[in-house]
């Protein structure tokens, strides 16, 4: 509920909403196992598939309309529209649908039945064109002149806005056309609301009025005041009283009361298959990360970083990789120096920080290596996730280093920072086989008919290798077999 929501924003002591919910797991169970279901699915369901699972198996679409009217409906569409819209023109993913509606800028609007049994909240820009037998206008107190705009602009060109004491006179002109123009809007939504009532118009305020005499309210009450209105208390219940002006007609208990009975819809049998309930939903299984399928990561008795160091280092150093290849050849030196900076104070990369100089150098000699122009070409992908079910492992999830792609052949390339580099493929330890397999095995399902490649790049001696693709697939196949 919207209490709830802010009762748990509001009295909050960590920094997001996500920790705090969840550190209240008990107070909130329905809510996190809608939640802990969809961040279970979002990296496997298209965008359109998402949203279902929301409208459909957590009843989104009835919650909806139960809270918003039948007019949620239209909106409820147009968004699946824009999905299904999306899909067409991207690889569907969660973040890019939301990237793209959000510049996509699209509105949707819905012209609501003028009349019918239906309580509507609009704003008078919404609610032109539109009649209803009782409209109460409830906001019109003292209204806001302030001008937002930073700039203006005559005949002589734009200025920017001084403040109020040090205006000149070019500057006041301007700023006085632009208030009168902005109150004879305000006078032009007034005549629309106040003629969008059928019956009976109430005018209501909160609030102060201000002295200006501007508020909607003061200029309803000096017109009513020009018609002969009766000043009358109004009963407000519980609530209280207060004191108002009345014009026509407001008392219509004398009225007949119309109750003449609705037709009954009319009965519809329902297949039995549509009101049994749904299944519960089967847990998503966990995925497998490539580099977790066992064996050895270096060769044996090989020199090297311990673990920890091991893998600050590679982060390190992907992480200049990813960043400095789409420069220019002439400017990844100083932004190597900027990355290396901002590195220092990352608390993942303490034990790296003394050889950061070291690994600045090696990155840089890999991106200017001829060798490896292919691989830093414009059009390759960097940092490509790919989730594939993998036959004897399950699911598998992980990110491609750089991923090249041709009309017949598919190529996925994995930087290694091993100290010591194998000779040959053949020589290539266990564990990097068996990742390099599982991506090939992943890409040969998203990309059916294409011949699969998998290459490393020893950063140590900035060297390319590629590897048979039998020797992956076997080496896949001892994990599965495991």
């Amino acid at each position: 509920s919207e209490q709830a929501l802010f009762d748990l924003a509001h009295r909050r002591q960590k920094k997001y909403l996500w920790e705090e919910l969840r550190a209240r797991r008990d107070d909130f169970p329905e809510v996190l196992r809608v939640l802990d279901d969809l961040r279970g699915q979002t990296d496997f369901l298209r965008p359109y598939d998402l949203i279902d699972r929301i409208l459909t198996r957590h009843e989104g679409r009835r919650l909806l309309i139960g809270r918003l009217g039948p007019e949620a409906e239209d909106g409820i569409n147009a968004l699946l529209q824009q999905a299904l819209a999306y899909e067409q023109s991207a690889v569907p993913s969660l973040t890019g649908f939301l990237e793209w509606a959000r510049s996509d800028n699209l509105k949707i609007k819905r012209a609501p039945d003028s009349a019918g049994e239906t309580l509507r909240v609009m704003t008078v820009h919404g609610s032109k064109g539109l009649e209803a037998p009782v409209v109460i206008l409830p906001d019109c107190a003292e209204p806001d002149t302030k001008l937002r705009d930073d700039l203006f602009a005559d005949d002589d060109g734009p200025m920017w806005k001084a403040g109020a004491d040090a205006l000149p006179p070019r500057q006041q002109a301007v700023i006085d056309t632009a208030k009168e123009k902005a109150a004879q809007e305000k006078d032009r939504l007034l005549y629309v609301a106040m003629t969008r009532a059928e019956k009976w118009l109430i005018v209501a305020a909160a609030g102060e009025l201000g002295k200006s005499g501007e508020a909607w309210y003061d200029k309803v009450a000096r017109g009513m005041e020009e018609s002969g209105p009766e000043r009358f208390t109004f009963d407000f219940g519980d609530l209280g009283s207060g004191e108002g002006l009345r014009l026509g007609l407001s008392d219509w208990t004398h009225l007949p009361l119309d109750m003449a009975e609705k037709p009954a819809p009319a009965p519809v049998d329902l297949p039995a298959a549509l009101l049994a309930p749904a299944p519960d939903p089967v847990a998503a299984a966990k995925s497998l990360s490539p580099s977790d399928l066992g064996g050895a990561k270096a060769l044996p008795g090989a020199a090297g970083d311990a673990e920890d160091l091991a893998k600050a280092r590679g982060t390190a150093l992907h992480h200049l990789l990813e960043n400095l290849a789409p420069l220019p050849a002439d400017h990844r030196a100083g932004a190597a120096d900027s990355l290396c900076t901002q590195m220092e104070t990352d608390p993942d990369l303490i034990l790296v920080t003394p050889l950061l100089p070291e690994i600045r150098d090696e990155a840089l000699a890999v991106l200017e290596a001829p060798a490896l122009a292919q691989v830093f070409a414009p059009d390759a992908l960097a940092e490509v996730p790919v989730t594939a079910d993998l036959t004897g492992l399950g699911r598998m999830h992980g990110i491609i280093d750089r991923l090249l792609i041709a009309p017949d052949r598919i190529t996925a390339v994995d930087f290694k920072s091993n100290r010591t580099v194998p000779a040959s493929a053949e020589q290539v330890p266990e564990g990097i086989l068996r990742q390099m397999g599982a991506y090939a095995a992943a890409l040969a399902q998203v990309y059916p008919g294409r011949h699969i490649d998998t290459a490393l790049v020893w950063t140590a001696s900035a060297h390319y290798m590629p590897l048979p693709h039998d020797l992956v697939t076997q080496a896949l196949g001892r994990a599965a077999a495991s």
